[in-house]
């Protein structure tokens, strides 16, 4: 579809001076901009503070899990905890720069979290009793979202540095890498080596976070 352009718009001449001031104006307010780390770096860097932000924050709590669980059992649950921060932690720096390849979508991001996390803990705790179930499952998922909610702030002050252009996609990120950081607290501080409790309560953690960040998304893509 063709549009007739006005004559006062085609035929318009503009004040060289105006046009000189414009030009001084934006040279004035222009600033240097300075490059961010490579990805891998940037990955490295959220991994990091991951796992060091997941112990300070299970220190007052006591590291009961830690203690509780077997060598092999260990290994396999922290392996799965930290390949799930790498990959949410990628997904986090995709989001920071506009036009990069998106390995893999936030919510597939989220599913796939949730799904490793209840796999592993069937597989390593193959207990489904449900002896004081929600007595016991209630301080976890507090103690979890609390963690999640600490991890939040930092997460979205990060991101903040990068240059989001989908609110949504970039929340449900920031909530899923939060919650995943309250897991992992759980997954040291937690003794009760229990799949329905870890399930239930764990891994609900991040479901939780990743929802909440997809509703705070949204209300943010509203009000731009």
């Amino acid at each position: 579809m063709q549009f007739d352009i006005p004559d006062r718009i085609a035929k318009a001449n503009p004040d060289a001076g105006h046009v000189a001031q414009i030009r001084r104006v934006m040279i004035d307010m222009a600033t240097p901009v300075q490059a961010l780390p490579s990805n891998g770096a940037m990955m490295l860097f959220v991994v990091g503070c991951f796992v060091i932000l997941a112990a300070l924050l299970a220190a007052p709590f006591g590291f009961y899990g830690f203690e509780k669980l077997s060598a092999g059992s260990a290994v396999t649950e922290y392996a799965v905890v930290l390949l799930l921060a790498s990959v949410l932690a990628g997904g986090a720096v995709e989001q920071m720069i506009p036009g990069s390849r998106r390995v893999i979508q936030p919510v597939a991001g989220v599913l796939v979290a949730i799904s490793l996390l209840s796999g592993s803990a069937s597989l390593l705790f193959p207990d489904f009793s449900t002896h004081e179930f929600i007595r016991r499952g209630i301080p976890c998922l507090r103690l979890g979202m609390l963690c999640a909610m600490a991890a939040g702030v930092l997460v979205a002050l990060a991101m903040r540095r990068g240059f989001v252009t989908d609110a949504v996609q970039a929340a449900i990120t920031c909530g899923a890498l939060s919650g995943l950081l309250g897991v992992g607290v759980l997954a040291l501080h937690c003794p009760i080596l229990n799949a329905a409790h870890i399930i239930s309560w764990h891994v609900s953690v991040v479901a939780v976070t990743s929802v909440v960040g997809a509703l705070v998304g949204g209300r943010l893509s509203r009000l731009r």
